[in-house]
């Protein structure tokens, strides 16, 4: 009997044992399962918010294409009306020279026949062609000046067309370099999305191994409870039958007493 009492105290320490270490354990796995989802809801929350700024550097970059696009566009008109004028200024100076020429030697022309005329003012022939010749020249000095005003005008055009071909040229460069920055800043928050996503994923599969192991420690426990109160009960039990012997040797030994008094 006292051997089936050992038992019965050893089996009911064993069973609060194992009960207490699959309470610990559990509770380990559940602060950290706790702690998985903690994590996983900041990961979520930040993919979230990485997608809405991609989504937004996204849009930046596609109106930083399309400012790049009109300001080259811009850039290479202002580029080609500046060849076409200048061009134009380089023939209006070509025609200036070749009418300075003519004029010069319609001059040297006047000249000769000025002297002629003063050595025969009696020619009317050689009078009408000096007329003749001052109407030329002055028709020549007429197209010089209108030649020379429209050459001021295009050289102001031009220089205006450089200013402006200079800062569509800058334009075009801030244009470019916030294009690249943006390409950038959306590469790095791919990268960041991806690393995102991957650790999600990681931590998706450590809550399913922790929900997992505190499935079979919800199971081990509820095993353990139940061992704890079979042991329990035959403990109890035990000391029953201790205390029942006991009281059956207590009898006997009283009748003897009884029997010895007589």
């Amino acid at each position: 009997m006292p051997s089936q009492l050992e038992d019965a105290e050893y089996a009911r320490t064993a069973a609060l044992k194992s009960k207490q270490n699959a309470e610990m354990e559990l509770s380990d796995v559940q602060a950290q399962l706790d702690e998985v989802l903690r994590a996983k809801s900041d990961a979520e929350e930040r993919l979230i918010r990485l997608g809405r700024e991609k989504a937004d550097v996204s849009g930046q970059l596609e109106e930083s294409e399309e400012e790049l696009q009109d300001v080259m566009k811009k850039y290479k008109a202002s580029v080609a009306q500046l060849s076409v004028d200048q061009i134009t200024i380089t023939e209006q100076a070509n025609s200036i020279s070749d009418l300075e020429e003519e004029r010069n030697r319609l001059k040297e022309t006047l000249a000769e026949y000025a002297q002629r005329v003063q050595s025969l003012e009696g020619e009317n022939v050689s009078t009408a062609q000096h007329n003749r010749l001052e109407l030329k020249i002055r028709e020549l000095e007429s197209k010089l000046d209108l030649e020379r005003t429209t050459r001021g005008r295009m050289e102001t055009q031009i220089n205006r067309l450089k200013e402006g071909t200079e800062k569509l040229g800058r334009d075009a460069d801030a244009a470019s370099q916030r294009e690249s920055s943006s390409q950038e800043l959306v590469r790095k928050l791919q990268r960041q999305l991806r690393d995102a996503r991957e650790e999600f994923a990681s931590l998706q599969q450590k809550e399913t191994e922790a929900s997992s192991k505190r499935g079979e420690l919800e199971k081990q426990l509820e095993l353990a409870e139940a061992e704890t109160v079979t042991a329990r009960a035959d403990l109890k039990i035990a000391l029953k039958r201790i205390d029942d012997l006991q009281a059956a040797i207590n009898g006997e030994l009283d009748s003897e007493s009884d029997s010895l008094n007589r």
